[in-house]
């Protein structure tokens, strides 16, 4: 069972001794926590991994960059060799929006396109 600390007694003009000594010795507080502190090198020498890392990008015959070990998203090479066939998957996406835009004329919805509101400046 844990002792709690206990409110402080006025002991002005009371003489220690008898049963009075007895109850302080029971109400004594806790020793402190100890606590580590870590000093200011220590919290660098932790902190000196947090920064962020440099991305290596690559650049292909055209000019193109992209990201090192992963594959050109448009020419579709990886390591000199064709991954992925970016004109079939062009078609694919137009093919998509294309039913989606339908199906929302259908429904009555909006396209999603913005039209550009022409604002007239107030005098």
């Amino acid at each position: 069972m844990a002792r709690t600390r206990t409110s402080l007694v006025d002991l002005s003009g009371v003489r220690f001794g008898g049963p009075f000594t007895f109850w302080l010795k029971i109400c004594t507080l806790p020793p402190m926590v100890v606590r580590m502190r870590r000093n200011r090198s220590q919290t660098k020498k932790r902190r000196s991994h947090h920064a962020l890392k440099s991305v290596h990008i690559s650049k292909d015959e055209a000019g193109n960059s992209y990201l090192s070990h992963r594959v050109n998203p448009v020419t579709g090479m990886y390591r000199g060799r064709q991954v992925i066939d970016v004109t079939a998957r062009a078609k694919r996406v137009a093919r998509r929006t294309k039913r989606r835009e339908k199906e929302l004329m259908a429904s009555g919805q909006s396209t999603g396109e913005k039209k550009a509101a022409t604002s007239s400046p107030s005098a």
